[in-house]
């Protein structure tokens, strides 16, 4: 056996185990009928954001012979952004956190794991490349990843702001 197949063993065990710890602990966030119809709506819309990305993508392709960025940096861009707009839709609504949620305890840990990334692509110095034309060449996948979970994080430091202002 080699390493790769012993790695992705021990991966598979992790990933198992770790999915079987947090489904016995973790507790239900409740919504009701409103924040579920809404999340759905949401769902569609970061549904549509994700296949027009990926058209244009395909189409700029076709017509110029290009593409506007490598095929991974497409994906991870379509989904960051999908999942943006699914997130600020849910937010805009009300329908993001659930009745027994604690947000801010989720801030924390969004914008933590947001900053980390970012630091790493920052350190590794590779944020942004581009090839002789001006398209993108790559991204680092880590400041992708932080800068969607900074604006995720902002957006629900906005929302909770905006909530307490309402209650005073």
């Amino acid at each position: 056996m080699n390493n790769g197949s012993l790695a992705f063993g021990i991966f598979l065990i992790f990933f198992f185990v770790l999915f079987f710890i947090i489904r016995k602990t973790s507790k239900r966030r409740d919504y009701d009928e409103r924040q579920i119809a809404i999340r759905g709506e949401a769902y569609k819309a970061a549904y549509l954001v994700f296949l027009v990305l990926v058209i244009l993508n395909g189409l700029v392709f076709v017509f110029s012979g290009k593409s506007i960025a490598d095929p991974y940096v497409t994906a991870v861009v379509g989904m960051c952004v999908s999942l943006i707009v699914f997130v600020f839709k849910c937010l805009a609504k009300d329908a993001y956190i659930g009745v027994k949620m604690n947000a801010k305890r989720y801030v924390v840990i969004i914008s933590i794991l947001g900053a980390l990334n970012i630091i790493t692509a920052v350190i590794n110095k590779n944020i942004i490349s581009f090839s002789g034309n001006g398209c993108f060449l790559s991204i680092s996948i880590s400041f992708i990843i932080g800068v969607t979970f900074i604006l995720i994080a902002a957006g629900i430091v906005w929302r909770l702001n905006e909530n307490d202002g309402d209650e005073k």
